[in-house]
């Protein structure tokens, strides 16, 4: 026994098609909407440091042609802050982080703190010190932007597939 499944695969590329059209410029609309406001609340979930680097590396880029956003720090240039990943998400002990000149840590120390001259060096080593034995929490700003909006996207995602028919 056999069963014979037959299609007019012209029809259903043109049907296809045709609902592509349809939803294609909402979809693109809703990512780049829910991209903005996903970026939007990061910036207002920064932890405040010394300057506003951080708030100001985040970036939105699109591709695939306006189907896909990524959101994050230096995702335009290239050029993401080292420190952005471990804001995020914390650092756990071991290994030293990056504590002399230039270094975020020195400047945070010298701008954050008001410690300048030769103490700045030796502030920065001891908190590098300090992180290297413990660890610290992470102070998440932009997957908790993204669990927000997750729901809003999918609802409104849904909505343009109902009434597209």
């Amino acid at each position: 026994m056999s069963v014979e499944i037959k299609f007019d695969e012209k029809k259903l590329v043109k049907s296809l098609d045709r609902l592509y059209k349809k939803w294609s410029p909402d979809v693109k609309k809703q990512v780049a909407k829910s991209a903005y406001n996903i970026h939007r609340e990061a910036v207002q979930n920064v932890p405040v440091g010394a300057d506003a680097n951080l708030k100001v590396s985040l970036q939105t880029k699109f591709r695939d042609q306006g189907y896909t956003s990524e959101i994050g720090s230096g995702v335009l240039t290239g050029k993401a802050l080292i420190y952005a990943e471990v804001v995020e998400f914390g650092r756990k002990p071991g290994g030293f982080p990056p504590w002399k000149e230039n270094s975020g840590l020195y400047r945070w120390v010298k701008l954050k703190l008001g410690i300048a001259g030769k103490m700045t060096k030796s502030v920065a080593f001891l908190i590098a010190r300090k992180i290297a034995k413990y660890g610290f929490k992470g102070q998440p700003y932009l997957h908790p932007a993204f669990k927000h909006e997750e729901p809003i996207f999918i609802r409104e995602i849904k909505k343009i597939f109902k009434k597209v028919k």
